[in-house]
């Protein structure tokens, strides 16, 4: 039987901690926060074969924190566990949005605080692809779909995820905030199978003319800690949804919809609703549909509203399964389709609509958390559609509801510093709304006055999307908890992983953790997938040298009834008698 030293460490003064260097007697000195040495003095001897375990959770000296650095959707309940947060609380990530410029067929990365671009990537081989619709993945990866180019590509969300190609070492990219172009190292030229920028993972082309017009993430969790499994492009030409590995960007299946996607998202259970104008420039290309990817892909159509001229162009979902529609055309409406559910027979299996007059032309739109909804205007400007409210009973016949709950708050125009013509709306993760018109992306503040904050792009704009990854995680309340160890230091060998997780039917938690040699260094390390059953093996890369080991949780549900549950935590590992 194997002799465990049990010990205990506050994740605060791991946070803090700081590591020294080896000195030229090749003696390690303590870091701050270590487990298993005295902090600023050369380790002492206590190495050897003895495995050591650190503890977390309830009943520990280290209880479970949902402020972690890096958790969020996530909360303690009373016993010490922690569970989702239905209440939303999915602020606080690293928030950056992707701005597609098809002026010059690139993809803006920009920090959505500092307002600054902090990488750009061209979208195709050869330039001239002409990228509109962009999807962010729970991890932070984006999948651009090119409508010129019939194509789509994925980009690395971090550095961790970029592919050293060329084996030099280091991953080759363009960041900084000037503008990508011809004369770049990193311009892909059109003789170039693949992106000289080795953050451009993979690209996939589709039929000529196919025109792909829809995008969307789903929020699979893989075995290996992918936070994502499957992309979704929509080819506006074929009335197709395309089904892709997102590691890889291979086609799995093709499926008809019956709808020219125009508009793509995925809702609370990770169906896949794909939306057009009626008055479509192709006969019966028009409609609302549904693509259950959990029951054998099974596609429902849903007429449009009763009595109501309806134009659809953007489409979104929030946390409780409701379908949003923007309307373009004689008179911008916002309109909220309540699906059919079997846990609420009042509902018909029609589902029914309600909608709000606005005005002007609509087109992209999206909800935060609070289930504010905001809808680009046409013209200029965004409209705030306040739909906390839940819908009015279903109407007598027909699938529209003569009334609404949900309230015009605000219209945005020109008039506020907002000009051309606004196409996509999003949501950051401070909950700040942005629009991207065709010359212009801007930021605007709904808890200060509505107050406007621009980035001015380098080329023509237009996109129209989930482009920040906020749409996705809300509607999915995807919640991430993370646990920091400390070892000894560079002597560390991490051993095993153990957790106590409890998932009800209709959720799912996905494990994965990282090391380095101090908690800064834990940023840039690579994600290393756990097995899935407890306890499981810790397999760090080669050569890596973990004082710290970062343990992420990823907990997802399909009904906001149900909770996954995480009550314990462990790590096991040894100090070597010389820094490895």
């Amino acid at each position: 039987m194997r002799s465990l030293i049990l010990y205990s460490l506050s994740v605060a003064t791991l946070l803090n901690a700081s590591c020294g260097a080896e000195n030229s007697g090749g003696s390690e000195i303590c870091p701050e926060g270590a487990t298993f040495c005295t902090p600023g003095q050369p380790y002492d001897p206590n190495t050897g074969p003895t495995e050591k375990e650190v503890v977390a959770g309830p009943g520990t000296v280290s209880p479970f924190n949902s402020m972690n650095n890096g958790s969020t959707g996530v909360k303690v309940d009373p016993n010490g566990n922690v569970v989702l947060d239905g209440t939303g609380n999915i602020n606080n990530l690293t928030s950056f949005i992707w701005i597609s410029q098809n002026g010059n067929s690139t993809i803006s990365k920009v920090d959505t605080r500092t307002m600054k671009q902090v990488a750009a990537y061209v979208t195709g081989p050869g330039g001239g692809k002409d990228p509109s619709r962009t999807t962010v993945g729970l991890g932070g990866d984006a999948v651009v779909a090119n409508r010129g180019g019939s194509s789509a590509v994925k980009i690395a969300g971090d550095i961790t995820g970029c592919i050293d190609r060329n084996g030099n070492g280091k991953i080759d990219t363009f960041t900084g905030e000037t503008a990508l172009n011809t004369s770049s190292p990193f311009w892909w030229q059109g003789s170039q199978m693949t992106s000289p920028d080795e953050c451009v993972l993979w690209y996939t082309p589709f039929e000529a003319g196919a025109l792909p017009r829809a995008a969307g993430f789903d929020g699979k969790l893989g075995v290996d800690g992918t936070l994502g499994t499957y992309v979704y492009i929509g080819l506006y030409n074929r009335r197709e949804v395309v089904r892709l590995d997102a590691k890889t960007g291979a086609i799995v299946k093709r499926i008809n919809v019956g709808v020219c996607p125009y508009g793509l998202v995925l809702d609370r259970a990770g169906s896949v609703w794909v939306q057009n104008e009626w008055d479509s420039d192709q006969p019966g290309c028009g409609g609302l549909a549904r693509l259950d990817v959990n029951n054998g892909d099974v596609v429902t159509r849903f007429n449009k509203p009763t009595g109501v001229f309806y134009n659809g162009y953007g489409v979104t979902a929030d946390s409780r399964g409701y379908i949003y529609l923007a309307a373009y055309g004689q008179g911008g409406r916002v309109y909220r389709f309540v699906p059919p559910d079997p846990n609420k027979p009042a509902i018909p299996p029609t589902g029914y609509y309600e909608s709000v007059n606005v005005g002007p032309d609509l087109r992209g739109i999206g909800v935060d958390q609070n289930n504010q909804a905001f809808a680009a205007v046409h013209g200029g400007g965004m409209a705030h559609v306040d739909a906390s409210a839940e819908p009015p009973p279903p109407p007598v016949s027909g699938n529209t509801v003569p009334t609404t709950t949900m309230v015009l708050k605000k219209l945005l125009t020109s008039a506020n510093g907002i000009y051309g013509t606004t196409a996509g709306a999003a949501i950051d993760y401070d909950g700040k709304v942005w629009g991207v018109s065709d010359g212009m992306a801007y930021k605007i503040d709904p808890l200060n006055n509505y107050a406007v904050t621009t980035w001015r792009p380098f080329a023509g704009t237009y996109t129209y999307s989930d482009m920040t990854g906020y749409q996705l995680r809300n509607a999915s309340r995807a919640g991430v908890y993370r646990n920091v160890f400390g070892g000894c230091g560079g002597r560390t060998t991490w051993k095993q992983l153990s957790w106590n997780v409890s998932a009800p039917p209709g959720t799912q938690v996905t494990i994965r953790y990282r090391g380095a040699l101090t908690v800064a260094d834990l940023m840039t390390s690579p994600w290393q997938g756990a097995s899935g059953i407890s306890p499981s093996p810790i397999m760090l890369p080669p050569d890596t040298r973990a004082g710290f080991l970062e343990v992420e949780f990823v907990m997802q549900t399909a009904d906001a009834r149900y909770t996954p549950i995480l009550s314990g935590l462990s790590a096991t590992f040894t100090c070597n008698e010389a820094p490895a």
